[in-house]
Formats: C-alpha cells, structure tokens, sequence
C-alpha cells in the first residue's frame, strides 16, 4: 500500500480487499495507519526509499 493513508475510500479499503483475496500486502508509510495490522511487511520510510529498499 503506497500513496494512501489508509483513511479515505475507496483506498482505504483495497489493501483489506487484497489481503481477504490472498494477496501478499506490503504498506510503506512513515507512520502506522489503519490498513497496518493488515500488512504482511511495513516499512515505516517514505514512498521512494521504501521502494529502492524493495527493489534492492
């Protein structure tokens, strides 16, 4: 989950959606939010060093 703070819909609800669907959930967000308990990995950094860090 990149680029939502978990609060607004319909984001708010797609990281719920993909987890009850099978989906392996990764959240990148500075701060817990309320999809975290939902998230298989949180990377508590920002969008673009979360993302070099996956991708290393």
């Amino acid at each position: 989950m990149l680029g939502t703070s978990g609060v607004v819909e319909p984001a708010a609800s797609l990281g719920r959606v993909a987890k009850w669907a099978g989906a392996t959930v990764i959240e990148i967000n500075p701060d817990e939010t309320p999809l975290t308990p939902y998230a298989d990995l949180s990377l508590r950094t920002g969008a673009s060093e979360g993302m070099r860090t996956l991708m290393d």
